[in-house]
Formats: structure tokens, C-alpha cells, sequence
């Protein structure tokens, strides 16, 4: 890959995560409890809606959470535009983090409201969106993308991408990048443009092709992540463990969300995806280039769901430094599990959960007790993958 600028920010940013990962394991041993004075990162998922059904996705494909808990609610679900104006303003002087998704934040419908408490606001922000709106959106884009990254889901050639996501959307998402990238030459658009690829059946035979072609985009990022993946046996320790330790918790659910995660790589394929890993990373390449889980891994563990097989136990950060809010007001440190929401903004606010008997509560049982690991082997608040 290319030395540039882009690659010492990001060692930089590295170095500092390490440092700052090794401070919160010391205050965690000194103090169970421990936590930074208000969250570093906020997610909040703006609405539950989405225009596609990807065949992949473990909220609203046939098996996934949403669908699962019958619950027809779930696709009215939006963050109120109050408790999200209340959260930016509380957020906005400490500097923290946003994380906008959905669903698909573009059609978030206090998207305008929002867009005028952003305009002025230079915290680092990412949108994750499946892209497909962005040309309606992009005025609106341009005047919030002071430190914004937009992440496009885009996930192969043409026949591959259309075949998870549906027809006619692989031409409108292409357009839309490159309407990005020619807003950030005008200099209208000032942030940076990812692409994520979730790296699916169809697409392995051709996966570097695949990323020779995303060097034409004049991009910033491509992440490439393999399948998050929860295998049965996981599964079923999670399922052990939650009851043990967070039955007291506001997930109520009958059908725990992990269990909806099974997209998974056909083992036939594995040694073709090898042979296309081995191509890609030989190369150099005009972006940043990411892999998700690092392949520092077992690569056929990843594909497997065990990646954190032989640790077993991981150290999960979230609870000491991130807040997540969902769409219908929960609030939680985890943005992947609803059933780990410990209070609601309906009846409390930002600073009140963070401090709250509830959220140490649950800093001390990870602490004392931490989950079965391979479970979040996709998420970058398991000490585990910071290697």
C-alpha cells in the first residue's frame, strides 16, 4: 500500500488506542466499575426503516431480528427528533464521537432538523448507509462534512452486489460514489469516503477484481469484512451466559439477536478466498486498505466463527467508554445486541445512565466475568482485536 499522510494518521491513531486500551485495563483492575467521565463514542441509530431487504443482513432478512420477534413495530421505530437534539447538545462541547446508522439513516425523517444542529458541529462523525439516496441527500452532506466519513455497503461487481442487495441497485450506488468524489474535488464535500464490502459467496472467485475496480473510485477506505459469523455452539454459550448474568436487563425478547447471525462462507470456497487474499495484499493500492477481522487471524477461524477460539474469554472496552441508543430510545453500550439495553432517554438522559447504579452494574460483571469472546469477533471493543 501507498505510504501517504492517510497511513500515519491512522498508525497514529493506532498507537493511541493501544495506550489508551492499556490505561482502561490498569482503572479496571483498580476498579471494576470503572468508566471515562462520559462516553468517547456515541452510536445512535437514527430508525429501524430500510428501503432494501438484503439477503444478508441479520436485521431484516428471513431470519433476521426484526422479522424473528414478529414484531411489526420495528419498522416504525425512529429515534425522536427531542432525545436527539438533547444528545448532540450534551455530546457536543466533550467533542465525542458520533456513529450514525439505521436501518438506513438517509431516510431518517428529522433528517433536515438534524442536518441543522450538524452543520456547524467538527467532531469526528461516520453515516453508514447502503448509499442508494445519497444524490438527495448530498447539499445536506456537504454542510455537516467537516471530520465526516460516509461508509457505502457496497459488496462486489454487479451480479453479486445486486444479488444480496436487489436489482437496480448497483448502478445508483456507483453513481452516488462517484458524485461524492467529485463533490470532494470541488471541495464541497470535505470528509472522507469508505467503501465496506461484506465479502459474500458470490463475490470470492472474483475478489480481487473486485478491489482493482474499487481503485478506480478514487476513494479513501475499502474495509473488506468477512461474515460476522456466530456459529451454533457460540450461540448456546451466549445463551447460558446471558441468563446467568443479564436476565435483569430490558431485553425481554424470546429469541436472543445473535442467534441471526448466520451468513457464513461455504468451506468449499475457503481455499479460493485464500488464493484471493494472498493476490490483494500483494498489491498496492491508491486507499486505505482494511481487512475486518484482521487477518492476523486464523483466516479459516474467521470464516468459522472461532477467531477467539483458543482465548476463549475477551475483554470487551464498551461498557467503560461507549453508549449506543437505538431507535426506540434504549440505551446501551452495545450497538450489535438489543438485549443488553440497561435504561431508556423516555424517562432519563445521557449523563444520569452513564453514572447510573444499572451501567456499573453491568462494568462489573464483564469485568469479573467476560463473555464468550468469538461472539463479537468483529467488534473493535474486544481487546482481542486490537492485535
Amino acid at each position: 500500500m501507498k505510504e501517504s499522510s492517510n497511513d500515519l494518521k491512522n498508525f497514529c491513531s493506532l498507537k493511541e488506542t493501544i495506550i489508551r486500551v492499556s490505561r482502561f485495563e490498569r482503572e479496571k483492575l483498580k476498579n471494576p466499575e470503572f468508566s471515562t467521565s462520559l462516553p468517547e463514542e456515541l452510536r445512535i441509530q437514527l430508525t429501524t426503516q430500510c428501503n432494501l431487504r438484503c439477503k444478508h443482513c441479520f436485521q431484516w432478512n428471513n431470519g433476521g431480528y426484526y422479522k424473528m420477534e414478529m414484531n411489526r413495530d420495528y419498522d416504525k421505530y425512529e429515534l425522536s427528533f427531542k432525545i436527539l437534539e438533547k444528545l448532540l447538545k450534551q455530546t457536543y462541547m466533550p467533542k465525542i464521537s458520533i456513529y450514525l446508522w439505521g436501518g438506513e439513516p438517509l431516510i431518517y425523517s428529522y433528517w433536515d432538523s438534524m442536518i441543522e444542529l450538524l452543520k456547524n458541529d467538527d467532531r469526528k462523525k461516520v453515516i453508514s448507509t447502503n448509499g442508494i439516496h445519497v444524490n438527495r441527500k448530498i447539499d445536506t452532506l456537504n454542510k455537516i462534512s467537516e471530520n465526516l466519513e460516509v461508509v457505502f455497503s457496497l459488496d462486489g461487481l454487479k451480479n453479486e452486489h445486486e444479488y444480496l442487495r436487489g436489482k437496480h441497485t448497483f448502478n445508483k450506488l456507483i453513481d452516488n460514489i462517484h458524485l461524492l468524489v467529485r463533490e470532494k474535488k470541488e471541495e464541497r464535500y470535505k470528509g472522507q469516503i469508505t467503501i465496506n464490502c461484506s465479502i459474500n459467496n458470490e463475490l470470492i472467485p472474483k475478489l480481487s477484481h473486485f478491489v482493482n475496480f474499487c481503485n478506480t473510485l478514487h476513494i479513501n477506505k475499502l474495509i473488506l469484512g468477512f461474515p460476522w459469523y456466530i456459529n451454533s455452539q457460540t450461540c448456546l454459550e451466549m445463551d447460558e451466559y446471558y441468563m446467568k448474568n443479564f436476565s435483569w436487563l430490558n431485553g425481554k425478547t424470546k429469541f436472543k439477536s445473535w442467534h441471526c447471525f448466520n451468513y457464513h462462507i461455504d468451506e468449499s470456497l475457503y481455499p479460493i478466498l485464500e488464493n484471493e487474499v494472498r493476490k490483494i495484499i500483494s498489491q498496492h493500492y491508491n486507499f486505505i486498505l482494511r481487512f475486518h477481522p484482521s487477518i492476523n487471524n486464523d483466516l479459516q477461524l474467521i470464516l468459522r466463527g472461532d477467531v477467539f477460539k483458543n482465548t476463549k474469554k475477551a475483554n470487551c472496552l464498551a461498557p467503560s467508554c461507549r453508549m449506543a441508543v437505538w431507535a426506540n430510545a434504549n440505551v446501551s453500550f452495545c450497538g450489535d445486541f438489543p438485549e443488553f439495553c440497561i435504561d431508556s432517554l423516555e424517562n432519563s438522559d445521557l449523563e444520569t445512565i452513564w453514572k447510573g447504579e444499572r451501567f456499573n452494574k453491568v462494568r462489573k460483571i464483564f469485568n469479573s466475568n467476560p463473555k464468550p469472546s468469538s461472539l463479537c469477533q468483529r467488534c473493535r471493543f474486544i481487546s482481542n482485536n486490537l492485535t
